[in-house]
């Protein structure tokens, strides 16, 4: 049997789910038996500084990874800080080159779909994608995208959704009010949710706020309560009310914007959270995990945020146990990691073909 690493850079971001979900990823590797290989991070200041500084990096990571038997099977995210350089896809492609490792690549954002891709994003990228044996996309709107960029079909495997590593749910079944709509994530209003400023004005919903940013002055009401911020590894044990709120752009009519578009394409790791923390959910009617709330039947889905209150209005205790239901049992996985560990699978079969 082919052997299994992966290459883990450790990122200091216990609030952000920016660190957690490559955090998460690299646990789950292990449990599948990718062993760990480290790779340290450097800072300087000054240009040159900066560049013995990543050359420092480059010689001593390298010297790690070279241990690796030839041929072996290499999980690598992307992105992730150390490839966010030349030097850092030109560590992995001398690695592949010396070693003739296979990489199985997690992508977890695409600059390039919420607006935000430069030149060196674009060449990064296809470098990443050429040198990769087998491309873990996040749903099948991301794999179309990726098959018209030239990403062959048979290279690429769906995750599904994306893990949220936590010990147990929130609150117990059927607790409190279900009538009401909890948003946990980045408040800031122009960060990826400016809309929370116009939250106020959907008075016919009771908002429930969790995280950093917010502005009571700006985005504060009668009809929107925050109630603090969280570690994202501690937030699943505070949501306890409710539908969780995917919802990004400028707007409570529609997503719009750079990040309300890449919902088309993203699996937004606040669906995770939500689900690991046993909630339903309610997302907008195109974003690419609309599909996937369908099938699983853990929640619905709106096209304007302010379709959200009759519908919770019309709708009984029993409709939401059934949601809840879905969700916690869905959570089970998901807290569990047996969506990437299912994908890991996948791809080290596609690899032995």
């Amino acid at each position: 049997m082919r052997q299994t690493f992966q290459i883990v850079e450790k990122i200091p971001d216990e609030f952000g789910a920016g660190a957690k979900a490559p955090a998460d990823a690299s646990i789950i590797a292990e449990r599948c038996g990718f062993v760990p290989i480290c790779v340290s991070r450097r800072s300087a200041t000054g240009a040159c500084g900066r560049w013995f500084s990543r050359l420092a990096w480059f010689l001593q990571s390298f010297s790690r990874v070279l241990r690796m038997p030839m041929g072996a099977v290499v999980f690598v995210q992307y992105p992730m800080h150390y490839l966010r350089s030349k030097m850092g896809v030109m560590f992995l492609e001398m690695l592949w080159w010396i070693r003739k490792v296979r990489f199985v690549t997690l992508l977890h954002d695409i600059n390039q779909l919420r607006g935000l891709g430069s030149c060196v994003d674009d060449a990064l990228l296809r470098r990443m994608l050429a040198l990769s044996a087998v491309v873990v996309a996040h749903n099948e709107s991301m794999i179309s995208w990726l098959n018209q960029n030239g990403v062959p079909s048979e290279k690429l495997v769906n995750l599904g959704i994306f893990d949220y590593l936590a010990s147990d749910c929130a609150a117990e079944e059927g607790q409190g009010d279900f009538r009401c709509v909890t948003l946990a994530g980045n408040l800031g209003l122009w960060g990826k949710c400016p809309f929370v400023r116009q939250l106020r004005d959907v008075t016919d919903v009771v908002w429930e706020l969790y995280g950093a940013g917010f502005d009571p002055d700006k985005s504060g009401g009668p009809n929107v309560h925050f109630n603090g911020c969280y570690p994202a590894g501690e937030v699943v044990r505070h949501l306890t009310k409710g539908f969780g709120l995917i919802w990004d752009g400028d707007s409570v009519d529609t997503c719009s914007g750079g990040w309300g578009e890449y919902l088309r394409y993203n699996n937004p790791h606040k669906m995770s959270m939500y689900l690991a923390a046993g909630l339903p959910v309610i997302i907008w009617d195109e974003a690419a995990q609309a599909s996937f709330v369908e099938k699983y039947k853990v929640g619905f889905t709106v096209g304007s945020l302010r379709e959200i209150g009759a519908r919770l209005h019309s709708m009984d205790r029993g409709e939401y146990m059934a949601y809840e239901d879905n969700a916690r049992r869905l959570a089970q996985r998901i807290r569990g990691g047996c969506f990437l560990c299912d994908a890991l699978s996948a791809a080290v079969k596609i690899l032995a073909c």
